[in-house]
């Protein structure tokens, strides 16, 4: 799919799912300086180098957002899933668990034992690094696949308040997210699809009462991403949206709604940057956060000039293609806009020095092109920026778990790379009529 049919899928359900996503303009919630630490289970986790159907793409593409799109900020991200974990942080214990007491029922009993684990798990993983905001997204392992029981709500409410006071002593900023919903498809079936469902969205609503308590930030994506599932699956024939290797975890166009509703959430930006040329007169009309030079208009109307934008667009997974033609991530996220009026030809080939992009209607640039997922040395590099971060993520997996302290080269280089990568370049663009291609 290239970038203008992509653009035309993304207006036609501008307004799905839209409604959900409550955030008011404003600051981003991710600051310069920023030590982002990522919190949660197994579809928090990073998958280890080769395991691409595992968890964690949510927190990548995040990440890889807030890189590009802040290229000078000083900013360090930190995965700390572990598959099969909880609010109370059960996997990072270095002593036998207490289920009796944890399973009682009785909360006087449980909550000093639930603080006690999860002082303990964060002392272990999180706090050493000294994070300045933390994000936590449990509630899968918690509810424990069946009905909603009162008894597992309580322990996760008592396990998300300890979770968030043991942070915000530390001066570590929070936001709490909820988790997805679980989607079965035809090989991979849930029979309690429907009363699994309905207990994570009950565990969902409590985290909104500790956020509120708390006064933390809450991103609901339960919602969202299930509106999304109905409507894939009322389509003929049936869409299964979430692609991940079970019914419990997301593949990556699941990953990428999660990653498109909490960034929404935390007030991200639609913008890259903008510019818009009249051809006719041959001149810049207006430019945001980009700027245009040496504009040339030929006699046979290729036009010629050089921009250099202050962002890189947002990468785009390819294996995420799914939820693009569902959910409005590019209107939303990534508009990298090319607006030319006064054009003479009716498509016209653009090229990115000298490598082809797309052929585009000129209908398309005198509305507003959003190049974001053209092909070309811009789209590439923001690509490099998204791969270096899962090499990165992928050395961060194996030391932490290991309690490795020492600093590894490795590391030390691909963030070097990651510095370099998501500085923006100039670049030589061409417009060039289809009428005259090859004369």
């Amino acid at each position: 799919m290239n970038g203008v049919s992509w653009i035309r899928s993304f207006l036609i359900c501008a307004t799905v799912v839209g409604l959900c996503v409550s955030t008011e303009a404003g600051e981003f919630f991710i600051r310069d300086g920023e030590r982002v630490a990522f919190l949660g289970d197994s579809i928090t986790e990073q998958g280890k180098p080769g395991e691409t159907d595992r968890g964690g793409l949510y927190t990548v593409y995040i990440e890889s957002y807030v890189l590009t799109r802040f290229p000078t900020w000083k900013l360090d991200f930190r995965n700390f899933g572990i598959g099969g974990d909880s609010a109370a942080l059960i996997q990072r214990q270095s002593e036998p668990i207490d289920w009796a007491t944890l399973r009682s029922g009785d909360d006087t009993l449980r909550k000093p034992k639930i603080e006690a684990y999860v002082a303990h798990g964060l002392n272990r993983d999180v706090l050493p690094w000294q994070p300045t905001l933390v994000t936590i997204q449990f509630g899968m392992n918690d509810f424990g696949y069946q009905n909603f029981n009162d008894a597992s709500y309580r322990r996760f409410m008592l396990a998300e308040n300890a979770l968030v006071k043991t942070l915000r002593d530390r001066n570590c900023r929070v936001a709490l997210f909820t988790p997805q919903p679980i989607e079965h498809t035809p090989d991979k079936p849930n029979p309690n699809e429907e009363g699994s469902n309905t207990a994570l969205r009950k565990f969902a609503d409590g985290l909104k009462e500790v956020a509120t308590q708390q006064k933390v930030l809450f991103v609901d994506h339960f919602d969202p991403y299930m509106t999304l599932v109905r409507q894939a699956r009322a389509a003929t024939p049936p869409e299964y949206f979430g692609g991940g290797r079970d019914a419990v975890h997301p593949g990556a166009p699941g990953h990428a709604v999660m990653a498109w509703v909490i960034l929404k959430e935390l007030g991200a930006g639609s913008e890259v940057s903008a510019a818009e040329i009249d051809a006719a007169e041959n001149r810049v009309v207006a430019t945001s956060k980009c700027r245009i030079k040496e504009l040339v208009k030929q006699a046979d109307g290729t036009i010629r000039f050089e921009r250099i934008d202050d962002a890189l667009p947002m990468p785009i997974d390819a294996r995420a293609e799914p939820a693009l033609k569902r959910a409005t991530i590019l209107a939303d996220l990534n508009r990298y806009l090319l607006k030319v009026t006064g054009l003479e030809a009716a498509r016209y080939e653009v090229l990115i020095d000298g490598e082809m992009a797309a052929t585009v209607d000129s209908g398309e640039l005198q509305q507003g092109w959003n190049m974001a997922t053209a092909k070309g040395p811009i789209t590439a590099q923001s690509q490099q920026v998204m791969q270096l971060v899962l090499k990165k993520n992928a050395i961060v997996f194996r030391r932490w778990q290991e309690l490795l302290t020492q600093t590894d080269p490795r590391l030390t280089e691909l963030e070097s790379q990651l510095r370099h990568a998501r500085l923006p370049r100039a670049h030589q663009f061409t417009l060039k009529p289809v009428a005259h291609v090859n004369k």
